[in-house]
């Protein structure tokens, strides 16, 4: 945690360096007061610092009896396009794919028997997602190197599935293994993110390449399923709150690198 605090403080840092630099020096670097609807395409991959679903895991270790408290999330993929309307403000669209896991496996005791009974599991969730949004950001200072801020709202289009598998010592038992879930939903997200824009030249809108981009971003996501409902007649008395719907990653925060495209660039 220590270090995502630390990466987070020199982002800052840069941001206000950039800034005061805009201010002591130059104002504004005209070749980058991009012409309006002068647009470009950003690709980008991303690390998730940290993520969070209390809400899903409180209650996976109450009714499964699970030892895992988070997913492991894979380098998540961004791509999006801006658009200069207006002096200091770009709008855009962009959408990512974030592909994320939790795999847990334990042996749980069964009570009630003069001998020792057990049962031995294994999870195994994974959630795939789209989230798109359209944005809208405000950079304070036009120059070859920026900094910008910005919000998005939209969807993420999201696939979940759980596969459970269970042996177990009482021939008896009413836990059974399979593929408990797999749903496709679409749910409301939001985002705030703040990121530097490194032109490699001065002269950014003549080159196909643009710039170098460094961001941070939070993501949020409504995303509220009824995921354990689907075992709640594998006890012998259901448990209370397995047929509710409980939150998986609500949100996550990431550190993204990436480059700029310009396909309106001005040729000398």
């Amino acid at each position: 945690m220590i270090k995502y605090r630390l990466l987070i403080l020199v982002l800052i840092l840069a941001i206000t360096l950039s800034e005061l630099k805009g201010e002591g020096g130059k104002l504004e670097d005209l070749d980058y007061n991009y012409r309006q609807f002068n647009s470009i395409i950003y690709l980008s991959s991303g690390y998730v610092l940290s993520s969070g679903s209390k809400d899903f895991f409180n209650h996976y270790k109450t009714f499964l009896k699970g030892n895992k408290t988070d997913f492991m999330f894979f380098p998540i993929i961004n791509i999006g396009t801006k658009f200069q309307f207006l002096h200091k403000f770009r709008f855009g669209l962009e959408t990512e794919f974030t592909y994320a896991q939790m795999k847990d496996a334990y042996i749980e005791e069964l009570p009630g028997y003069d001998k020792k009974g057990y049962r031995a599991l294994s999870q195994d969730f994974t959630v795939k997602s789209f989230p798109s949004f359209i944005t809208a950001e405000f950079i304070p200072v036009q120059q070859q190197f920026r900094s910008y801020f910005g919000i998005g709202i939209g969807a993420v289009f999201s696939d979940i599935i759980w596969n459970e598998l269970l042996s177990s010592s009482d021939p008896f038992d009413k836990r059974r293994a399979g593929e408990h879930y797999n749903e496709f939903g679409i749910y409301p997200n939001a985002r705030i993110y703040a990121g530097l824009e490194l032109g490699f030249d001065k002269f950014g809108s003549e080159n196909f390449v643009g710039s170098f981009t460094f961001e941070i971003k939070y993501t949020a996501m409504y995303r509220y399923v009824p995921i354990f409902s689907t075992i709640s007649n594998q006890f012998d008395e259901k448990p209370e709150g397995i047929m509710d719907k409980y939150s998986i990653l609500p949100g996550y925060l990431g550190i993204y690198a990436g480059l700029t495209f310009n396909f309106n660039r001005r040729i000398k």
